[in-house]
């Protein structure tokens, strides 16, 4: 190849990031924009976590033009963060610039950069988590759901789960929720996903009420979680326990932690913030000694349900 390559330091600030998605023109095969990573980066900003020292902006000059290759939604997060505090800035922000001959050379500039993956948010809960004085008797898998059903006990909405879910939920694991925490790890730890036999309880949604119900009342808690895990426990179909354990066996929760395997991806599916809810309502049933005449419909429950 006969690129050249110019390697500098930068602060980048608003204008930079003005500079950068306005003056500049993004390369054709880049990804969309997410608003939803955009709002992660702007918290981590906030919070001082984010790191500049390790961000790379390669933008690339064919023919008179330069094209931006990256970095459209740390400029576009910068811009988020400085309509609060307008002398925001990143230093010791690494651009590269590259200078191609052709568009052939700008294309395998743009295939080999960015190929390290993200760490997911349950991959850096893990990093905070694991090995902990209080939590270190935890599996991994357990582990990594704990900050998920956490985010998705306080928010109902994707965006704010995606922003809270990683490093502050972990904290919160380890902090404010570190006894509940302990309560829900260890009923989980008794379960074998193994076998398969349990793997209707592994589940962000599931992990998200076990939080919320043992907050309630502990013993009744493991009476009926134990029942829903085991399928033992109860005498009639129509108990709350029966029935959603029912419901978890039969659905696959789109936006979870699980790798669907051949049978999971012929089950239908209901997103996250539904099962939580008709968690919650069977919960709900079984603490007013009630029970079902039908199956649970997640779909059909419009609201969360508070959690007697």
């Amino acid at each position: 190849m006969s690129h050249t390559k110019v390697q500098s330091q930068i602060t980048l600030d608003a204008a930079k990031a003005r500079w950068l998605l306005e003056e500049t023109t993004q390369f054709v095969a880049d990804r969309p924009l997410s608003k939803g990573h955009v709002a992660l980066l702007a918290s981590e900003m906030k919070q001082g976590r984010f790191l500049p020292e390790i961000t790379s902006i390669v933008i690339c000059k064919l023919n008179g033009t330069t094209y931006r290759l990256n970095g459209q939604h740390t400029a576009t997060a910068i811009l988020q963060v400085a309509e609060e505090n307008d002398q925001f800035a990143l230093p010791d922000v690494t651009l590269v610039t590259y200078t191609v001959k052709d568009e052939t050379e700008m294309r395998s500039i743009y295939a080999r950069i960015d190929r390290g993956a993200a760490r997911t948010n349950m991959q850096v809960a893990n990093s905070i988590l694991v090995g902990t004085e209080h939590l270190a008797h935890v599996s991994k898998r357990v582990l990594g759901l704990l900050p998920v059903g956490l985010s998705i006990m306080y928010f109902e909405n994707s965006e704010g789960r995606k922003i809270y879910a990683g490093e502050t939920a972990a904290n919160d694991v380890q902090g404010e929720f570190l006894e509940l925490s302990l309560q829900v790890s260890a009923f989980m730890d008794e379960l074998n996903p193994k076998t398969g036999q349990h793997d209707h309880m592994f589940r962000g949604s599931v992990v998200a009420a076990l939080y919320a119900t043992f907050n309630v009342d502990k013993d009744d808690a493991l009476r009926f979680w134990k029942a829903v895990a085991t399928g033992v426990g109860f005498e009639s179909e129509r108990e709350p326990a029966a029935r959603l354990r029912q419901m978890l066996q039969n659905l696959h929760v789109h936006g979870g932690q699980q790798v669907r395997s051949g049978n999971q991806r012929k089950k239908p599916s209901v997103g996250q913030e539904s099962m939580y809810r008709a968690c919650l309502h069977a919960w709900n049933k079984f603490r007013q000694h009630g029970a079902f005449e039908q199956v649970l419909r997640p779909l059909a429950l419009k609201s969360r349900p508070t959690v007697l």
